[in-house]
């Protein structure tokens, strides 16, 4: 096995194991910005934002 196929299997294997936080985080800003838009104010696009984005970025999972 390559360095490129050894490669290729860690990130495949690390999307597999966070895809659920990066689907839980996506959401969050997307229900933050539906908020924003309805209301006018942006408060909960930041606190959710504040959330969503280590979420979506950890090498760990949140959501089990």
């Amino acid at each position: 096995m390559t360095k490129k196929e050894r490669d290729r299997a860690r990130f495949v294997r690390y999307l597999k194991r966070t895809i659920g936080n990066k689907i839980c985080a996506i959401a969050m800003i997307a229900i933050g910005s539906i908020v924003a838009m309805m209301t006018g104010e942006a408060t909960a696009l930041l606190f959710l934002s504040g959330l969503a984005g280590p979420m979506f970025v950890a090498w760990e999972r949140w959501i089990y």
